[in-house]
């Protein structure tokens, strides 16, 4: 059991059943992810996310000042929320901001 509670010991006499993995898609074998991929981001992508979705709700930049002002995460990491976004909501069929964000939300949090 790991600080987190999670269990990674096998059931005797039951074969090991990978949850998830990770590698490219459609290859010979990927490599086993034992734990929960919500869990393997740290809470920083959380917090940076939450940072830009307000931001974009609201039109503005964490920071006084352009786009240059602001820190070097956040820059890199808006730019990769805003191209996820633009995915999700191309995805979702135009039909809405309500179903665009349960897609997002969805995509990061790993729902059903």
């Amino acid at each position: 059991m790991d600080e987190q509670g999670g269990v990674f010991s096998p059931i005797p006499g039951q074969p090991i059943r990978v949850i998830y993995s990770y590698g490219p898609a459609g290859a010979a074998s990927r490599e086993p992810m034992f734990t929960c991929p919500v869990c393997a981001f740290p809470f920083e992508v959380f917090e940076l996310l939450g940072l830009w979705n307000e931001c974009r709700l609201l039109g503005t930049l964490p920071r006084a000042g352009g786009l240059l002002d602001q820190p070097t995460i956040v820059r890199r990491a808006f730019v990769i929320f805003a191209n996820e976004w633009a995915k999700v909501d191309q995805a979702s069929g135009q039909s809405g901001q309500a179903t665009a964000a349960a897609l997002a939300l969805k995509a990061v949090f790993g729902g059903k």
